[in-house]
């Protein structure tokens, strides 16, 4: 399994290069396994790539940019085994293609490390915010970030985060959470008596709302999804949980329901009249 995360660094880009470079953590004697660069970075010598990063911050100074630069941890699971050194290349190369995909055109230094409590390998990564024509990165969230991690991770061979299940298990609590929302239409109070807590959170991006839904599932643990991470999760449209369309099956279903009961109206009225034409021949 490979996880990642995302910060911001706004005035202290020094220290966190020193924290890279700094002493192991974990009673290790070495802090970093393998060195590699990407952008500017990549094929210097390692001493060379935080003095290129400043140069490069330095060329488009900005009143407006808020930081100068990220910090990347991605995190692998004992598919790698932190003593092997051909592993320590694999997760090097595979943090490089995802700074490459998920952050194009933008110098990076990247650093393979086992020394956390785990002792399992990951990397650190020190990311420019400006690129090769000094723009300030754009797609700067964890989302998008695991969203590459996860495809590039597939790609090599490795669980991507949102395909992690329980292994001596068939049982997939999203489908069986995705099922009961089909049969209720996403129906608050319904959901509520099948133990299944619906929020709705207001939201511009995603108006009128953001939908999540909160369960125990059968296998006794506590379960909390947002409805697009589920949609995307299933490989269904982003919208398929959300409130919009929630709403508008339950509306189609309650015309669906006026209109039968509608005909049936109709239909008792007109064996009503039938009756009594009968009956006064």
């Amino acid at each position: 399994m490979v996880v990642s995360s995302i910060k911001p660094i706004k005035k202290s880009v020094r220290a966190y290069q020193n924290y890279i470079f700094g002493q192991p953590h974990n009673g290790r004697k070495e802090r970093n396994l393998i060195i590699l660069g990407v952008g500017n970075c990549e094929s210097m010598n390692p001493n060379n790539m935080r003095e290129v990063l400043k140069l490069e911050r330095d060329a488009f100074p900005s009143k407006t940019r808020k930081n100068d630069a990220y910090t990347l941890v991605i995190a692998f699971s004992d598919e790698l085994d932190p003593n092997n050194s051909n592993d320590w290349k694999k997760a090097g190369n595979i943090t490089k293609e995802i700074v490459e995909t998920a952050y194009p055109n933008r110098s990076a230094m990247i650093a393979v490390q086992r020394d956390g409590k785990s002792g399992l390998l990951h990397t650190h990564v020190l990311l420019n915010n400006v690129d090769a024509e000094g723009k300030a990165l754009r797609k700067n969230g964890w989302k998008h970030l695991k969203n590459t991690t996860d495809s590039v991770a597939k790609k090599n061979g490795l669980v991507p985060l949102t395909e992690k299940k329980d292994s001596n298990s068939s049982y997939d609590w999203r489908k069986d959470l995705a099922l009961k929302i089909e049969e209720t239409l996403g129906d608050t109070q319904t959901l509520l008596k099948l133990g299944i807590t619906r929020k709705d959170r207001k939201s511009k991006k995603y108006p009128p709302a953001v939908v999540s839904f909160s369960f125990v599932d059968k296998e006794g643990k506590k379960r909390n999804i947002r409805g697009r991470q589920l949609s995307n999760q299933l490989g269904l449209p982003s919208n398929s949980f959300d409130v919009t369309y929630l709403n508008n099956l339950q509306q189609q279903q309650k015309n669906e329901i006026e209109s039968f009961s509608k005909a049936l109206d109709d239909l008792s009225l007109k064996c009503t009249n039938t009756v009594i034409n009968e009956l006064t021949l």
